[in-house]
C-alpha cells in the first residue's frame, strides 16, 4: 500500500510523529553548537571531548529511522535495530555526563584499546580459526596511556573485558536519576519500548520474526492487517527514539545551563501529549 492508497487521516498521524522527531534532531544540532563552544568546554573538558560525537551519533540513528518510516511498507524491520541502537547511546551520553571526567576518560581509554586490539584479531568460529590484522601495528608503548588501557580492559586470565563499564543499564539509568528525575524516566521508558522485541529482531529469534508478522495479534495474512502491524511497530520506534533523544537534550540542556533548548523540548513533549490525547488508544 503506498502512501497515496492511505487515509488522509492515517497519513497525518504518522507524519505528526515523524515531524516530532525530525524536530528533535534540529535540537540535538543545536545542543552540540553549544556545547562545542571554547567556553562551554573549558567547564567539563572531558566530558564535551566525546559527548558531541556520540550525540551526532544519535541523530544519525533518528535520521536513518526517519527515512525508513516513510512509506508503511517492511523496512520498518529495520528500524528496531536503529532504535534499539540509539536507545542505548542515549543511556551512554546521559550517563557520561553525570559520571563526569572519571567516566568520560574511562569511555576514551576503552575506545583506545579496542582500536588498538581490532588491529590484530585471531579466533575461532563454527571450528574454523581466523586471524584479520594490519601491516603495520606500532608497539603499545609507543600510543601514550595505551598500556595502561590495555591493562585496565584485561582480565585475570589476559581475555580481553569488552564491556566499557561495568554498571549495567539499569545501574546507569539510576545515576542519570539522581541529577535529572525527567531524563532518568525518558530513558527507561525507552528501553522498556523497544529494547526486547528488537533484541529478539537483532538475534534472528523465530519469536522475532513472529512478532514482526504478528505484533500483539495475530498473523498478517493481509496488506491490510500488516498495515495495522506497521502502526503498532512505529509507535514502538518512536517511543524508543523520542524518549532517548529527550533524555539526553533534558539532561545536557540542565546541566550546562542551556534552557531555551530544554523549553523547545518541553514543547515537543506537549505536543506529542496532544496527540495522544487526540488519539487516544489508537495507533500512529
Amino acid at each position: 500500500m503506498s502512501p497515496t492508497e492511505l487515509s488522509v487521516d492515517q497519513q497525518e498521524q504518522s507524519a505528526k510523529l515523524r515531524t516530532i522527531l525530525h524536530a528533535q534532531t534540529r535540537l540535538l544540532d543545536g545542543l552540540i553548537h553549544h556545547l562545542v563552544q571554547p567556553e562551554t568546554k573549558a567547564e567539563s573538558a572531558d566530558v564535551l571531548q566525546i559527548a558531541p560525537l556520540m550525540l551526532q551519533a544519535l541523530g544519525i540513528s533518528v535520521h536513518s529511522t526517519l527515512k525508513l518510516c516513510v512509506g508503511r511498507d517492511m523496512a520498518i524491520r529495520d528500524a528496531y535495530g536503529i532504535a534499539r541502537s540509539a536507545s542505548e547511546l542515549a543511556v551512554n551520553i546521559a550517563y557520561i555526563a553525570v559520571g563526569g571526567s572519571e567516566v568520560a576518560k574511562r569511555a576514551d581509554r576503552h575506545a583506545m584499546q579496542k582500536t588498538y586490539r581490532d588491529m590484530m584479531r585471531r579466533g575461532e568460529i563454527g571450528g574454523l580459526e581466523f586471524t584479520i590484522s594490519r601491516d603495520h601495528i606500532p608497539r603499545a608503548e609507543e600510543v601514550p596511556g595505551l598500556t595502561e588501557a590495555l591493562a585496565e580492559f584485561t582480565g585475570r586470565k589476559g581475555q580481553e573485558l569488552t564491556d566499557w563499564t561495568s554498571a549495567s543499564i539499569s545501574d546507569r539509568i539510576k545515576e542519570v536519576r539522581c541529577v535529572s528525575e525527567t531524563a532518568g524516566t525518558y530513558l527507561a521508558g525507552a528501553v522498556t519500548s523497544i529494547y526486547r522485541h528488537s533484541s529478539e529482531l537483532l538475534h534472528g529469534t523465530y519469536f522475532g520474526v513472529i512478532h514482526f508478522w504478528r505484533g500483539s495479534d495475530a498473523v498478517a495474512t493481509s496488506r491490510e492487517a500488516f498495515d495495522e502491524k506497521w502502526e503498532e511497530h512505529f509507535l514502538s520506534i518512536f517511543n524508543g527514539l523520542f524518549f532517548s533523544v529527550g533524555a539526553v537534550i533534558t539532561l545536557y540542556a540542565q546541566m550546562f545551563k542551556l534552557p531555551e533548548i530544554g523549553a523547545a523540548q518541553r514543547q515537543l513533549v506537549s505536543a506529542t501529549q496532544e496527540w495522544v490525547e487526540q488519539h487516544g488508544s489508537r495507533q500512529p
